[in-house]
Order: C-alpha cells, then sequence, then structure tokens
C-alpha cells in the first residue's frame, strides 16, 4: 500500500481505490480476489426472508476473505406487436443433438433464431443451457445453427427486439435497486452495473465466424449493426444511472480483443465507440 490504512477496510472502498490507482496508471494497490453476487435474488414482491440467498453468498465471501461486489443489470422491452414462439425438433438422421428454435413474429417479419440442444451433464456450480433461445447468451456461439441476424435484412426485425422497458419493467428494476442499494449502502459493498454489450452482443446475435467476416466483407452492414448496438447500449446506460445506485458502469469485452478484430482493418469496430 502507498500509505497507512487510516479508516476501516471495506470491499467498496478497496475496489474502488483500486480503479482510481489503475485510472491514474500507477501500480501501487493491492486487492483481495473479487467474486461477483448476481442480484436478480431480490425479485420484488417475495418475502422480507428472500434476499437471505444474497445475504448468506456474500457473506460467505466476506468470511473467506475476498472483496465481493454486487452485479445488476437493467431491463429491457420488446414491441409490444412481436409474438414469441417456441419449439424443440428432434435429432435428425445423421445428427447427434436436437435443435431448440424460436421465432419473433415482427411487424418487419420473422426472425428466426436456432441452436442445437447439447444435453450437458448437469456440473453443480456450471451453467445449464437454457430451455430457450436467449438472444443473448454465451451458450449460443459454439451451438448455433440459425444465428437472430444472419444479414441485413434481419436488423429492421432486431430493432423490435431491443426496446426500452415497458412501465412494469421500469417499476419492478427501481423496486429491486432500491433493495440493492440500501444492502449496498449497509454492508458497504460496491455495486456494478451491466449496461453495455458492445461487441459482445454483435458476436451473439451473428456468430463469431459471421461477425468477423461481416466486418471485412459487409462494412455497410456491419456499422449498421454496430451503432444499433452502441444506441441501445447507451439507453440502457442512460436510464440505469438515472435510476441511480451504481458505483461502476460495466461493458462487457470478451468478444472485443484483437483475437477477432483487426485494429484499423476495413469494418473494424474501433470506427464507432461501442
Amino acid at each position: 500500500m502507498s500509505g497507512p490504512i487510516t479508516c476501516p477496510y471495506t470491499a467498496r472502498a478497496s475496489v474502488l481505490r483500486l480503479l482510481r490507482i489503475c485510472a491514474g496508471g500507477k501500480t501501487d494497490g493491492q486487492l483481495r480476489i473479487t467474486t461477483r453476487c448476481d442480484t436478480s435474488t431480490f425479485t420484488p414482491g417475495r418475502s422480507p426472508g428472500a434476499s437471505s440467498t444474497i445475504s448468506n453468498v456474500y457473506g460467505a465471501g466476506q468470511a473467506l476473505g475476498v472483496d465481493d461486489v454486487l452485479d445488476v443489470s437493467p431491463p429491457w422491452g420488446v414491441h409490444p406487436e412481436v409474438q414469441i414462439l417456441d419449439w424443440q425438433e428432434p435429432p435428425q438422421a445423421g445428427e447427434r443433438y436436437g435443435l431448440i428454435c424460436r421465432e419473433y413474429q415482427t411487424p418487419a417479419g420473422p426472425l428466426r433464431h436456432v441452436v442445437r440442444r447439447t444435453g450437458d451433464e448437469k456440473v453443480p456450480g456450471w451453467v445449464v443451457q437454457p430451455n430457450h433461445v436467449a438472444l443473448f447468451e454465451d451458450m449460443n456461439i459454439a451451438r448455433g445453427v440459425r444465428h437472430a441476424v444472419a444479414g441485413p435484412e434481419d436488423l429492421p426485425k432486431l430493432r423490435y427486439l431491443l426496446r426500452d422497458p415497458s412501465p412494469c419493467q421500469l417499476a419492478e428494476y427501481r423496486e429491486r435497486m432500491a433493495k440493492v442499494r440500501c444492502f449496498a449502502h449497509e454492508e458497504r459493498v460496491l455495486v456494478l452495473g451491466w449496461s453495455a454489450f458492445g461487441m459482445d452482443a454483435v458476436a451473439w446475435l451473428c456468430g463469431v465466424e459471421r461477425a468477423v467476416i461481416a466486418g471485412l466483407t459487409e462494412p455497410d452492414f456491419f456499422q449498421e449493426l454496430i451503432d444499433l448496438v452502441y444506441a441501445f447500449d447507451r439507453r440502457r446506460t442512460e436510464m440505469m444511472l438515472e435510476i441511480g445506485g451504481v458505483d461502476v458502469v460495466v461493458q462487457r469485452g470478451w468478444y472485443s480483443s484483437t483475437e477477432f478484430w483487426s485494429p484499423g482493418g476495413p469494418g473494424a469496430p474501433g470506427r464507432r465507440p461501442v
């Protein structure tokens, strides 16, 4: 440490201090291992004891000597005229896996999303493939058969799926954030707001190969998709900050590195801050 500790140690103060040090180009900060605690268990309408799960997880982390943080993610909505149809198909001849299918009936036409159902073994503590095709889902990358966005013709349809949250969604989010704010204040813990998908959304929507090829060969389509994601991320971030209760805004970046995109190359995402 650069100096003596003059106030009680808290996870929030520790993480914020290190962020300030890193932003200033210094390296004299120390941080205990950080764990993330999902706040989705703060579900409005449950009994007063419903938040005990997150409290127990947070308490267990503190007992292990780690700096816990709380994760929140603001909601978004779909156009009220969109209808969603889900179904599953058995494995075809020569295929090992069946399919999970979802079709969005939008005012601009149908948008279909299909992935393989791999039936992975349920290992405790590991992720489980959903029973439906989520629009944004890491498990879709390797299992994709027909990604949501195949080409520029799908962008008008996608716009109907990335709308502002409904009044009901906003009310539930405000109620949840009130509980998160109270818990974070009492426990002096940092709250991370995950409001920006960035290039992760591009990879999830198109598939990695299709997205990379589009960036090189279809710059107009690729830029329109990036602009769409950028506007969507910005709206969610502004709404999240307006409601408050978040200490740090987080943009995902797993698929944003130069392992996927050539800096300055044709269609490079650096042309637009995503």
